[in-house]
């Protein structure tokens, strides 16, 4: 297990960041022609605390079709994040 600490600067605007980490293997230290490794990353949303704007927006709605008659159905959204933290949308039909 590998432990990650993300600690935002002291001026660190409130909001949403991104931070990422890596970890690769290191190569054998043999002397042959062909050298493999592994590579791997992880992708952080973060949230600094303080004032934060919630605020997005359903801009379309709708399935492909107008009548069905067998399942599934397939419906699409568009949405528009203005805040300053990141958003995952859901909902229940």
């Amino acid at each position: 297990m590998v432990e990650v600490v993300i600690t935002a600067p002291a001026n660190a605007e409130p909001g949403g960041h991104y931070a990422a980490a890596f970890f690769s293997t290191l190569p054998p230290e043999e002397t042959g022609q062909i050298g493999l490794g592994e590579n791997t990353g992880a992708l952080f949303l973060v949230t600094v605390p303080g004032d934060i704007n919630k605020d997005m927006r359903l801009l379309e709605f709708g399935a492909n079709g107008k009548w069905f008659n067998r399942l599934p159905v397939e419906f699409f959204t568009r949405v528009e994040n203005r805040s300053n933290i990141h958003f995952k949308p859901r909902g229940t039909i």
